[in-house]
């Protein structure tokens, strides 16, 4: 419910995954930033731009979510707007906002935001020209589903299986997800991945194949890649499913790499 009158006291947050969540003088800035930024009343969730600069084939924009809910919020996918100092229309996109996280009540979050050069309608683009982003529509805060593991692999690894799970990003309601449990490199030479495939959606699903690219972080370089056949594989609405794949020693493109520094992509 909105407060008329009663300004927001917000705090900054940067979850785990965020760039400056471990750089101590980064976080000063963007609570100095954060500082210089209009008032906000209480009910109010917004977002502010702190620069714009052309990237050539894309522009980056600097941007704060700002919550000033008492409870928390998080997106799905969100139409964004730039406006000129007229609020005429420059650009547009729809962007994919799950890796914000939630945002906590009355916090702020600091993100960069990239918009396609085929989505932008003028031919220079610049803050000193009043830019800013705006909602494109009424803001679309996504309905986490709950979800609970239908199978565990045994009672020991049950409790840090429901505590990953419980703190994976939200799934939106009707969605289908693949992620990394994790990777152990085998005795063998083989890489072992434990991966959870979350079904929100109000059906069951039966799970065909899963493609994996594992990439080194280190040099970008493909260390395996492989469709792996889990045809027999179903998962109940609402639940979650623990299971392993594995890459042969020889299927390896690069051996001996540090097992810390790999990515894994499951859509390529």
């Amino acid at each position: 419910m909105k407060v008329d009158g009663t300004k927001a006291k917000l705090q900054l947050y940067l979850n785990d995954g965020h760039e400056a969540a471990h750089a101590d003088a980064k976080k000063e800035f963007y609570r100095e930033e954060l500082e210089s930024l209009p008032d906000m009343n209480e009910g109010d969730i917004n977002i502010n731009t702190t620069y714009v600069f052309d990237l050539g084939d894309k522009v980056e924009v600097g941007i704060y979510f700002r919550n000033g809910l008492s409870k928390e919020i998080n997106f799905d996918k969100l139409p964004l707007m730039i406006l000129n100092s007229k609020d005429e229309v420059v650009a547009n996109q729809i962007f994919e906002l799950r890796e914000v996280g939630n945002i906590p009540p009355y916090s702020a979050v600091p993100w960069k935001l990239y918009f396609d050069k085929k989505n932008i309608f003028i031919d220079t683009i610049a803050l000193k020209d009043g830019l800013h982003i705006v909602f494109d529509t009424n803001i679309k805060a996504y309905n986490s589903a709950n979800i609970e593991f239908e199978n565990v692999p045994n009672d020991s690894e049950f409790k840090k299986l429901h505590k990953y799970l419980n703190e994976m990003l939200p799934i939106t309601s009707g969605d289908v997800n693949v992620s990394l449990y994790k990777i152990l490199s085998g005795e063998s030479g083989e890489l072992k991945i434990s991966i959870i495939v979350r079904n929100a959606s109000d059906k069951k699903i039966k799970v065909e194949k899963i493609p994996v690219t594992i990439k080194n972080i280190d040099n970008a370089k493909i260390v395996a890649v492989g469709t792996f056949d889990t045809s027999n594989i179903e998962i109940n609405s609402l639940k979650a499913k623990f299971f392993n794949l594995e890459f042969k020693a020889e299927q390896l493109l690069e051996k001996g790499c540090n097992i810390d520094n790999l990515a894994i992509y499951f859509n390529e």
